[in-house]
């Protein structure tokens, strides 16, 4: 390793006691570096100058070698391994930008992302690109744990196993538990198959993301194992880890206190600083760029950030979460947005979807999700395969029409039956992917107003990166939603939609990178045509945010 880039330099670390945001921990990156690679090169990233210059000066790193953005950094060089020490809204954008550029090893800093469908595109590009990434889970490096373990795997405290962690001083999940999440997967060398959770959460945000005061949390192993979290209050000060089984118990530490059917006992370890598990880390990284993966690989250390989402999925549903997950928005995020009232009257709805596709090994089924929902505000609906004609009579009886699907090509009888509802100015919703049908039907385009631009035609074609970001609804008397701003997880955000007739902005998106978007419009020559993006997954429609706008949209174009 000759280059490493601390992307995310951060406060120096004098600044921690007595602080939850802020601490620089791109410094213990660095020295664990040092330790692991006495000749390495740092590079400094950090938009914020004071921070950038400190850390520097710190590293005696010369001016050439310290960049205010990524950008900066790779017009510059390609580093040979980089550490995202950033904020969590960022550890996956900046991960990925890392692995197309060419780095070979990556450091992501806890929490991995801030939703399971982060984390997964994440693991899947890491993947097709063959670049290595780990988390910072360093503890796995720590001697102490490196030894229960082994005193585990001896059978010393028996097959039936209970990990009881703590933490305290009003942390939470994501900022601190993960890590202990990780370690009881590391000490019993599984991920869980279930947990069981319930939090106090009271709109509180960390480092820019929703985080609860506390929770209680049981993660299951299977039929001899369980682990125990208890996280926010004041911790008793006896110990973090615990182990107990049948024929004994140990608490982690140095010396690791060990109760046994041979007596008590205490062990000391080798000691080791924090820098060094950092060290020990990059080097078994570095190492598995030509060889297995590391103890940090993220396909060992993903579960420990998904187990936090299962915990805030469990809290919300009040349910048991079975593992791996099956929703990849941020629940806690979800929780903290109002409820969706019910709609009246009944409409009778004609959804024309296709399944739109397949991502990742899963079917999106956002379709089913947009059924999901309408059904739930109460509507009757009728959904019709936008891949095959449709008869004259496809809409008789119909009040609303909603589009969601991305079919081309028109034929006849979709030009005869979706023409003839648009001129007689019946009430359209244009959902998601809805934006890119009928591409060869240039009055569809006049009719919705804005459209999805596809390659080749003379407009720079539109993009749609998968991204977290905050809606905002400027006049909710127009567009009846109960809120101003609302959070949206990780969802296709589209870019560079062209205009075909002028519309009315309803509600706006901003992403994390601080990209701004139109997220709904009405269409003003044609005011009973409404767009309302979000939509991508089934899953989606599971949060109220998605289904506010849905609501307020079909309340727009009906007027009822």
């Amino acid at each position: 390793m000759k280059t490493v880039a601390i992307i995310g330099c951060g406060k120096p670390p004098e600044n921690k006691p007595g602080h939850k945001v802020g601490w620089g921990v791109g410094y213990s990156h660095a020295n664990g570096y040092k330790i692991a690679f006495p000749d390495v090169k740092l590079l400094a990233v950090d938009p914020n100058a004071e921070n950038l210059a400190a850390f520097g000066d710190k590293y005696s790193i010369s001016s050439d070698c310290r960049f205010s953005s990524t950008e900066a950094l790779y017009a510059s060089q390609i580093p040979d391994a980089v550490s995202v020490c950033t904020w969590p809204a960022l550890h996956v954008p900046m991960a990925l930008e890392a692995i197309r550029k060419g780095v070979k090893a990556i450091t992501v800093e806890k929490p991995l992302g801030l939703d399971g469908f982060q984390i997964q595109e994440l693991i899947d590009t890491a993947k097709h690109r063959g670049a290595r990434v780990a988390v910072a889970h360093q503890r796995r490096y720590e001697p102490w744990y490196a030894k229960a373990k082994e005193i585990i795997e001896q059978g010393t405290l028996g097959e039936k196993l209970v990990i009881e962690a703590r933490v305290g001083d009003d942390w939470d999940i994501l900022s601190w538990t993960t890590h202990w999440f990780d370690m009881a997967n590391y000490l019993f060398d599984r991920a869980p198959v279930s947990v069981l959770a319930g939090v106090d959460h009271q709109g509180q945000r960390r480092y820019g993301h929703a985080v609860e005061n506390a929770s209680v949390i049981m993660a299951d192993y299977g039929t001899t194992r369980q682990a125990l979290f208890v996280t926010g209050p004041a911790a008793i000060p006896l110990f973090g880890v615990a182990v107990r089984g049948e024929k004994g118990m140990l608490h982690i530490g140095n010396p690791i206190l060990l109760w046994s059917k041979q007596g008590y006992s205490e062990i000391p370890v080798d000691k080791v600083n924090f820098q060094s598990a950092f060290a020990l880390l990059f080097a078994d990284l570095w190492r598995s760029i030509d060889g297995p993966p590391s103890r940090c690989d993220i396909s060992n250390c993903a579960p420990a950030t998904l187990m936090a989402y299962a915990a805030h999925e469990s809290a919300r549903t009040d349910r048991r979460v079975s593992l791996p997950l099956s929703t990849w928005f941020a629940p806690l995020e979800v929780m903290q947005n109002p409820s969706v009232p019910p709609t009246t009257p009944v409409l009778n709805v004609a959804v024309v979807a296709d399944p739109h596709h397949v991502w990742a090994g899963f079917e999106m089924s956002g379709r089913e999700g947009l059924v999901d929902a309408v059904s739930k505000l109460g509507h009757r609906v009728k959904l019709i395969d936008a891949t095959k004609e449709l008869s004259p009579d496809a809409l008789s009886g119909m009040d609303l029409l909603v589009l969601y699907h991305t079919q081309r090509k028109t034929s006849p009888s979709h030009r005869a039956v979706i023409g003839q509802w648009f001129e007689q100015s019946k009430p359209v919703v244009v959902s998601h992917c809805g934006i890119g049908a009928y591409a060869d039907w240039p009055e569809y385009r006049r009719w919705i107003g804005r459209y999805w631009v596809w390659g080749g035609e003379n407009l720079p074609p539109s993009g749609h990166p998968h991204v977290p970001c905050k809606v905002f609804v400027d006049d909710p008397a127009r567009f009846a939603v109960d809120w101003r701003e609302a959070y949206l997880p990780t969802d296709e955000m589209y870019q560079g939609l062209a205009e075909a007739s002028p519309t009315r902005t309803l509600a706006t998106a901003l992403d994390v990178h601080g990209s701004k978007q139109i997220y709904a419009w009405q269409v003003i020559d044609h005011p009973n045509v409404v767009a309302w993006l979000p939509g991508h997954r089934r899953d989606m429609f599971a949060i109220s945010t998605v289904v506010d706008g849905l609501r307020a949209a079909i309340v727009l174009a009906t007027g009822r």
